[in-house]
């Protein structure tokens, strides 16, 4: 980065501007913000009465709508920016630079129960999106009802745009940024108004960033204070610091064969047919890959030098020695060198690695949740004052799980039903341990942010965690609701023992009561959104 300094954001769903724009101003100032995302604005033109701001909004005819960014003057290049606007005023993409720093900035307002805005955003940022990836708004949905709702019963409009929601987030390594710092917390953003005492509260606004972008944010929270609508602003700090990055050795070849003579690890070809239980790796596996890690091509600082623009211009020509070389790593044990993981430590618990390292991560982890998913259960409203629910996740960042825990978590795995596309046999468990990395004792392996495979391994370690649980306590009734980072379980029979011998057993987890994590307000009767 050219320049270093701390940037505030703040996202926002104000519930209209028109009538009360001086108390929107009060709030923003209040915050102290650099940069706003605002929601279900309604009607834009008063934005213009706020003189040290550069605002960017949406012109719709509904007046449900309405999304703007607002961005101070002081740190604004006026010269060169772009815009990316949606009729229906549901989003806005913004690519500027930020104090020397390229960024693309989303603020969302997504209507209850429809898909569309997420689907067209989906295609607009795989097209615009480059450098930091900032995504703020209002998705109308909770990723974790257990923990982001107060309710204890179902919300088919929050169903139904949650796998939506689900689906997007993969796509580009998104990471639900408040959770990741507060991963056992329940607090909300949403109040309903309609019966006070009574109201039911939510968590519908979000802060989305890359994976690789992640070690940018230092702080997210969400504010406490009263304010003048039914949502609580989400706000945000990022630390940019000056970094020294190697210049990129192939950026300007145009050809890959310098490349394959520098990776020699793909110059070995094998033939795919001779193990038939695991399909191999197609072209279109390896573009829905690179597409997912595009929104990054300016992080260029990766161990071998090779950016990830070099694989994103030169995909065509690229993608038959990508295909063979996942396919050697899957269909048959290869000797993979040992500087494919090496990785920049770029903060305590983020790691950069190569960029054919994180296709063939993508690709495996990829192929892994579409198994776990087919395992999972829909969340349910059954939650009797008898019956209990427990939450898994884990305690402290980077990861660190003996590998004999995790191969026993993997051969587990390996014995249920295969899904389409399959996990691959059991010899692939050793694949797993030759991409992960070690930790520095040697000891363990670590599930460090930054690889493709930490979430879905978290998401297997927690849920074979929660399986033996169930066991120990022998409830048959007992459901598994599976969500980003954590596992919950519902209970219906005492458990008080078993769990204390799993805390024992597995002390990387931390094991809790959802009530537990709860505020003592969070007691509604009805569902009201």
């Amino acid at each position: 980065m050219s320049s270093g300094g701390k940037l505030r954001f703040m996202s926002w769903n104000s519930n209209g501007l028109k009538s009360k724009i001086s108390r929107v101003r009060s709030e923003i100032e209040k915050q102290e913000c650099h940069v706003v995302f605002l929601q279900e604005t309604h009607s834009n033109e008063d934005l213009e009465k706020l003189e040290d701001w550069k605002s960017i909004y949406t012109k719709q005819t509904s007046p449900n709508t309405g999304v703007a960014i607002l961005i101070r003057k002081d740190i604004f290049d006026e010269s060169c920016y772009t815009v990316e606007r949606d009729h229906d005023g549901c989003y806005i993409v913004v690519k500027c630079t930020l104090k020397g720093q390229l960024f693309t900035l989303v603020s969302l307002y997504n209507p209850p129960a429809n898909t569309r805005p997420l689907i067209k955003l989906r295609n607009v940022i795989e097209k615009n999106a480059d450098s930091i990836l900032l995504i703020g708004g209002d998705f109308n949905t909770t990723l974790n009802p257990y923990l982001d709702r107060n309710s204890k019963t179902k919300n088919k409009q929050h169903l139904s745009l949650n796998p939506v929601v689900e689906v997007f987030m993969t796509s580009f390594h998104l990471v639900d940024v408040w959770r990741r710092f507060h991963p056992t917390e329940c607090e909300f953003t949403y109040k309903s108004s309609k019966r006070p005492g009574k109201a039911v509260k939510s968590r519908l606004d979000y802060l989305f960033v890359p994976e690789e972008s992640m070690h940018y944010i230092k702080t997210c929270e969400i504010s406490k204070e009263e304010c003048c609508s039914d949502h609580q602003p989400v706000l945000f700090e990022i630390w940019m610091s000056k970094e020294e990055s190697k210049k990129p050795e192939f950026c300007d070849y145009p050809f890959t064969g310098e490349w394959l003579r520098y990776k020699s690890i793909y110059q070995t070809k094998h033939d795919w047919t001779k193990n038939p239980h695991t399909p191999p790796v197609m072209k279109e596996e390896i573009e829905k890959a690179v597409e997912s890690l595009a929104v990054n091509q300016k992080q260029d600082d990766r161990p071998d030098c090779i950016p990830l623009s070099f694989y994103v211009n030169n995909l065509y020509n690229l993608i038959p020695d990508l295909c063979a070389f996942c396919n050697n790593i899957l269909q048959q044990p290869v000797n993979i060198p040992e500087s494919f993981n090496e990785a920049f430590k770029v903060s305590e618990t983020y790691y950069r690695f190569n960029v054919d390292y994180l296709i063939l991560a993508t690709v495996m982890a990829r192929r892994l949740h579409d198994h776990l998913e087919s395992h999972s259960v829909e969340y349910t409203d059954d939650r009797k004052k008898e019956n209990k629910a427990v939450l898994f996740t884990f305690k402290e960042q980077p990861i660190k799980v003996s590998w004999s825990v995790l191969r026993k978590f993997l051969a587990k795995e390996m014995d249920k039903v295969k899904t389409t596309p399959p996990i691959p046999d059991t010899y692939l468990i050793d694949i797993f341990y030759r991409v992960l990395k070690n930790s520095s004792c040697g000891k363990y392996k670590l599930l460090c942010w930054g690889c493709p495979l930490t979430p879905v391994l978290m998401t297997l370690c927690l849920k074979c965690i929660a399986n033996e649980m169930i066991e120990m306590v022998q409830d048959q009734t007992s459901k598994i609701f599976i969500s980003r980072e954590n596992v919950v379980v519902r209970f219906s029979l005492d458990f008080d023992k078993e769990l204390n011998n799993l805390k024992e057993k597995y002390i990387f987890v931390e094991c809790k009561l959802v009530d537990e994590c709860k505020p003592i307000d969070a007691n509604p009767s009805e569902d009201l959104r």
